[in-house]
């Protein structure tokens, strides 16, 4: 793509001398969520200590999580940290059948 900008011709991204082109702020076209720090995390199996733990860590960084799980009674059910588990179906060697 050509256009000029500024008295200078940007190409593909790319000024006239091959550097880049204008700079643009790293934060710009970013949701909201991601700018004031907290995201939704969506962990795939809460079964294990290490879903639990990771759970705990993004908790305590102002993160939304919620689990998948195909057992009601998974591991991280038992944490505050988790808001919601969504139940999904179980793990099994035929899994299309």
């Amino acid at each position: 793509m050509h256009s000029i900008k500024g008295g200078r011709a940007v190409i593909d991204g790319r000024d006239q001398d091959g550097g880049p082109g204008p700079l643009r702020s790293p934060r710009q076209g970013l949701p909201a969520a991601i700018l004031d720090g907290t995201m939704r995390a969506l962990l795939s199996d809460g079964s294990g200590l290490t879903a639990r733990q990771g759970a705990t860590r993004l908790a305590a960084g102002g993160h939304h999580v919620e689990v998948l799980s195909p057992d009601p009674l998974c591991l991280c059910r038992f944490t505050r940290y988790v808001s919601r588990v969504h139940r999904v179906p179980a793990y099994g060697a035929d899994p299309f059948g």
